[in-house]
């Protein structure tokens, strides 16, 4: 069953016989013809946005009905951007383009055609949330993540010695490493989807390396190694959603 969320948090449950049958993603490369002697270079792949289309046929039970609950959908939909869910835990955040209905047998049944794009092609899952209590000195642990595409993190640092400073995150490959000294109950926010780093809501950017300026932070599908080096002690927990392609 397809489930639709507006912006105002309302829900609205498809009926069986609406689905979303076909499910695709297409990526983009990017490409410049050469001067001399033919062919091209070819750049990066990159994901495009996902079109997609909601359809199926509504029978309710009369016309009366029928008629009722697409006027329903129409207001609704007007509260842009809509998640759908589509089963499976995973979700995805569009926007309509199109919406059609054909009635039939005097509206007996309505053929529905609801047409959206999104921007972020991916599907995601709910939130999930790693903690590592009491990291002190070099600690390690490992997360193991669904999906099948990298997901952004939310990083959650509250400091609790007295003092502490050096703080580095190591997830596989990627790293993140901040200076400067911390007192107890100060906490660091980092969002590696926006490349902010806050301390007690004051943006430390300029004390970030270049490591994460340049590559980032990313979970990866499946299992990923992390490190924290702190000299002191703090709790720091991972807040991300895995998404699928």
């Amino acid at each position: 069953m397809i489930v639709l969320t507006n912006s105002k948090g309302s829900t609205m449950n498809l009926p069986i016989t609406m689905g979303w049958p076909k499910v695709d993603i297409q990526k983009r490369a990017e490409v410049n013809e050469l001067a001399l002697g033919g062919g091209v270079i070819a750049g990066r792949l990159t994901y495009t946005p996902r079109s997609f289309t909601l359809s199926g046929s509504l029978y309710i039970g009369d016309k009366v009905a029928n008629n009722d609950f697409y006027d329903d959908l129409k207001a609704f939909l007007e509260f842009q951007p809509i998640e759908v869910n589509r089963g499976y835990n995973r979700n995805i955040l569009g926007y309509v383009t199109s919406l059609s209905c054909n009635g039939m047998d005097d509206d007996a049944e309505l053929e529905l055609s609801i047409g959206m794009i999104a921007p972020n092609p991916f599907f995601y899952g709910a939130e999930v949330i790693h903690e590592i209590i009491g990291a002190t000195g070099t600690a390690t642990d490992t997360i193991i993540a669904e999906g099948s595409v990298p997901a952004d993190l939310k990083i959650h640092v509250e400091i609790t010695s007295l003092t502490a400073s050096g703080l580095s995150i190591s997830i596989g490959e990627y790293d993140l490493a901040i200076t400067g000294d911390y007192v107890q109950g100060d906490v660091l926010e980092i969002d590696t989807k926006h490349f902010t780093v806050e301390l007690n809501g004051t943006s430390i950017i300029n004390s970030v390396g270049d490591d994460f300026l340049v590559y980032g932070m990313k979970l990866l599908p499946d299992e990923n190694s992390v490190t924290i080096t702190l000299t002191g002690t703090a709790d720091v927990s991972f807040l991300y959603r895995p998404q699928w392609s």
